[in-house]
């Protein structure tokens, strides 16, 4: 298992990666200069889950806000 928390470092293997801590970092620079308070939502598993369920993860019942939201919007689910 790997536990990743606030401080464990950031050490971006790809672009994709990257562009994401620059922005954080943008945010953070921005905030300290002008005030600007924000909140950084950190995805894992992008990509989606094993379909053996052996790793990543299960979405059987969905939890996670965002495929929630759009079935919601696409009329799946009750708003």
């Amino acid at each position: 298992n790997v536990v990743l928390n606030e401080n464990t470092p950031q050490l971006p293997l790809n672009a994709y990666g990257a562009s994401k801590r620059a922005v954080e970092d943008i945010l953070k620079d921005f905030g300290a200069a002008y005030g600007l308070r924000s909140v950084i939502f950190r995805y894992f598993n992008v990509a989606g889950a094993d379909p053996e369920a052996e790793v990543g993860e299960f979405h059987r019942p969905e939890t996670h806000l965002v495929p929630l939201v759009l079935d919601a919007i696409d009329g799946k689910r009750d708003a």
